[in-house]
């Protein structure tokens, strides 16, 4: 099969969502790269692992197929839910192959300028969105039940309170402390600002503190604590979080902690 059908023909098998047809055009030592994310798969066991994510749900409208020896080179317009869901229905695609003795010996992927912007945009809004949501429905609706939803279990604190795991474990624990020393607890969000998958923001939480908190006795006393944190979201879900919080209210209006 010359190049430029066994690219097309790889395509075609594309649109079938059968992984093992698709898997089966790449030789043994196969290299996939994505250009934006700087992604690299390698070998039969790298292929699997790229048509795990990329494969069910895309669908690949391809033209300008061009050949210079065994290098095949095309376009492809990427449909998926993935896509709509953050509300762009086509994807605009660069696709360029090694084609050997009828297998694709490396395949490099790159979206075009004006869909990569277009992605960006589409997912730092989404991001924001989760973010703002998180808040009211955690911090201000003191749904504990809500953070499978946006937390992923692959969380990694790295700013986490005194004694707090810095993990998904450590979520609920924090949020359970924080609600019980602020029963009454809500949180306004001064700045949401996103950059790529990482969203910003400054924060005041207000409440009256009824119960211990960070090591000091409740006070009955009304306070306001400002922070700023910045999360890293995959798909929806914060995966990272770093943050920092002024406790000068806190130490203000608290009595010192006892001596043992």
């Amino acid at each position: 099969m010359k190049p430029i059908a066994t690219a097309q023909a790889f395509e075609e098998a594309w649109n079938t969502q059968d992984p093992e047809r698709v898997s089966g055009f790449f030789g043994a030592e196969a290299v996939l790269t994505m250009a934006e994310g700087g992604e690299r798969y390698v070998g039969k066991e790298g292929m699997r692992d790229f048509l795990s994510t990329h494969l069910r749900g895309y669908r690949s409208t391809s033209r300008d197929f061009k050949a210079d020896g065994e290098v095949v080179s095309w376009v492809a317009e990427m449909a998926s839910d993935h896509y709509r869901a953050l509300g762009i229905e086509k994807v605009l695609l660069s696709k360029k192959a090694v084609v050997r003795d009828g297998a694709v010996a490396s395949l490099e992927l790159a979206v075009s300028a004006e869909s990569r912007l277009r992605i960006r945009a589409a997912v730092e809004e989404r991001n924001k969105e989760r973010v703002r949501r998180l808040v009211e429905e955690l911090f201000n609706r003191h749904n504990i039940g809500v953070v499978p939803q946006y937390v992923s279990p692959r969380y990694v604190d790295h700013h986490p309170p005194r004694g707090v795991a810095p993990d998904y474990g450590g979520v609920t624990a924090n949020v359970a402390g924080l609600f019980n020393a602020f029963p009454e607890a809500t949180v306004v969000l001064d700045d949401v600002l996103a950059d790529g998958d990482k969203v910003m923001v400054r924060a005041r939480l207000t409440g009256v503190q009824r119960g211990p908190w960070m090591g000091r006795p409740a006070t009955g006393r009304r306070l306001e604590i400002e922070s700023a944190h910045v999360v890293r979201l995959i798909d929806g879900q914060i995966v990272e979080h770093w943050g920092l919080a002024d406790p000068t209210p806190l130490l203000k209006q608290s009595p010192p902690k006892k001596a043992p």
